[in-house]
């Protein structure tokens, strides 16, 4: 009774939004929690608020992985462009920086390997500048990890920078679904002798219960690269 209360007032919320009904912060996180993009986005931007921006970019990040392939670079270029409207408009909002570093590097996938080594020193920057601001924002440690992973050592990367920054995440977020699959991909990208400790950051994971729409599809995920690693 009490989730469709929930689905009927988020409901309510996202038809008020399309009539033109400013959202409050809560209710615009409420929409992107069961997975509304779209309602996020309007909600979010209408606020004109840095936070408001921020929930648009993430929800718009997030929105991506769920589109076409050839559809996905133009919704990162459109986070990115939140994004940095939530640093325009707070330059101290910590969570406003962590959405630029997520957008600019998914971007970074689309691009040649000398462009691409120039935005990794972009997404660095915005990573250093969250964790200045938030010494305590868990996606900007495993995003900083996997940063670490990916990016080769002429260009800054550090292998032993990999798992103590994920492991931060983890301490501070222990029962997130997507901290253990990142984990368990860093492991393996750093060697495939940790395919051990790879399985049992994924054996964790599948035992966690989602807390709204995006960790559920991270639930699935998990469940996925388990199967395919045993």
């Amino acid at each position: 009774m009490r989730k469709s209360l929930l689905t009927l007032a988020l409901t309510a919320v996202s038809s008020l939004v399309s009539f033109g009904f400013a959202a409050t912060l809560p209710e615009v996180q409420a929409l992107l929690d069961k997975g509304d993009v779209s309602g996020t986005v309007t909600a979010g931007t209408a606020l004109n608020t840095s936070a408001g921006y921020t929930l648009a970019a993430e929800a718009t990040s997030r929105g991506a992985t769920l589109l076409p392939q050839n559809q996905r670079e133009a919704a990162y270029g459109k986070a990115e462009e939140y994004a940095k409207k939530a640093v325009q408009l707070d330059v101290n909002n910590a969570n406003a920086y962590m959405e630029v570093a997520r957008a600019v590097g998914r971007l970074a996938q689309f691009k040649g390997v000398l462009q691409s080594l120039n935005l990794a020193g972009e997404v660095k920057k915005n990573l250093d500048t969250a964790l200045k601001l938030n010494s305590k924002l868990p996606a900007a440690y495993v995003a900083l990890g996997l940063w670490n992973a990916e990016v080769p050592l002429v260009a800054g990367g550090s292998s032993g920078q990999v798992e103590v920054n994920i492991l931060k995440a983890i301490q501070l977020e222990p029962t997130t679904i997507i901290h253990r699959i990142e984990y368990s991909n860093a492991l393996l990208k750093l060697s495939k002798r940790n395919k051990r400790r790879a399985l049992e950051q994924l054996e964790q994971a599948v035992k966690m219960t989602p807390k709204d729409f995006w960790e559920k599809l991270d639930l699935e995920t998990a469940k996925k690269n388990l199967a395919a690693l045993k």
